[in-house]
């Protein structure tokens, strides 16, 4: 039974506070993109402009607004305030949204059950928000930071001894198998390829996260459906001669992609196989 309040007016306050708080883990996740690939403190010092390195006013950190009141400009050096700050707010807010469709069976679970579910949910929902940043990280600088997988691992062994959800046992065999068969394929890849580089080791503590947190089965279908959307993707790159041969392609944006599908059609996935 699907999780739908009542109140046509409590659907849309529930609905606008996920997006708020979206808008504002968009904003931190702005500082973790910038800061982590250059080996920076994500929590000292506080915000402050690249340029002039003014420390910014409480104004000027409010998601969206800000930028839109300051036309995209610092108000102290006039300098023009990069687009992907308000790009990366924005798709975080609608993207917790659609979260929060993809988890509402869940949610509504957690009602009824115990508040101890409630921090597995949680783990789960920010794991697959997290899903922004470590993308574009991807993308921008061929990383995945270990400060982030190396935590999700540690919390997701921790949450499995927590009652109703994944057992330790299975999150330690998620785990394995999910990071196991990644580090497997990189090897493959390496004797046909002859490329060191055949698979990151970011990606695959990636999927050790991944596995320890939602299972083997997601691990699986992760890897699997993540590998046929990049192919897909790099086909058509290659086609459209916007990339080449050879090059290295970024592989976590494809296994996030991979794991939102299982997220979204596990059941149905799990259940035609």
């Amino acid at each position: 039974m699907p999780f739908v309040p009542e109140s046509s007016i409590l659907v849309f306050l529930f609905a606008g506070t996920v997006f708020f708080y979206g808008l504002v883990f968009g904003s931190f996740f702005n500082v973790l993109i910038y800061r982590l690939p250059r080996g920076e403190s994500v929590i000292f010092p506080a915000s402050h402009c690249p340029n002039c390195n003014r420390k910014l006013s409480w104004s000027e950190n409010i998601p969206l607004l800000s930028f839109l009141y300051q036309r995209g400009k610092c108000k102290e050096c006039k300098t023009k305030i990069s687009l992907q700050y308000p790009l990366i707010e924005l798709a975080t807010g609608i993207y917790s949204l659609l979260l929060l469709l993809i988890f509402r069976d869940k949610i509504f679970w957690a009602m009824s059950g115990n508040w101890w579910n409630w921090i597995e949910i949680f783990l789960q929902y920010f794991t697959l928000l997290l899903f922004i940043p470590l993308a574009v990280i991807d993308i921008k600088h061929y990383i995945i930071p270990d400060e982030i997988t190396l935590s999700g691992i540690a919390l997701a062994l921790a949450a499995s001894f927590l009652p109703d959800g994944i057992t330790p046992l299975q999150s330690i065999v998620g785990a394995a198998c999910g990071g196991g068969f990644l580090l497997l394929t990189g090897l493959v890849g390496k004797l046909i390829l002859k490329r060191e580089d055949a698979m990151g080791g970011g990606d695959i503590k990636f999927l050790l996260w991944l596995g320890a947190l939602f299972g083997f089965e997601a691990a699986f279908v992760t890897i699997f459906a993540g590998c046929a959307v990049g192919a897909v993707v790099s086909i058509i790159l290659i086609l459209l001669k916007k990339a080449q041969k050879g090059k290295i392609i970024p592989f976590c944006p494809y296994l996030c992609v991979g794991m939102l599908i299982f997220a979204a059609f596990g059941k149905e996935i799990l259940s035609f196989f």
